[in-house]
C-alpha cells in the first residue's frame, strides 16, 4: 500500500521522464553502432 501512495503522489511525468531517459541512453549506444555499420558497410545500404 505505502509503494502504491508513494507511486501515486509522484506525477507520471517523472516516471514517463525517467523511463524516456533509460531509453535515450540505449538509444544513443544503438545509434553509434548504427552509424559505424553504416560507414563499414558499402553506400548502396543508404
Amino acid at each position: 500500500r505505502e509503494l502504491a501512495a508513494s507511486a501515486r503522489s509522484k506525477p507520471l511525468v517523472v516516471i514517463a521522464d525517467e523511463a524516456d531517459r533509460r531509453k535515450s541512453k540505449r538509444s544513443k549506444k544503438s545509434k553509434k553502432r548504427r552509424t559505424s555499420l553504416a560507414q563499414q558497410a558499402p553506400q548502396k545500404d543508404q
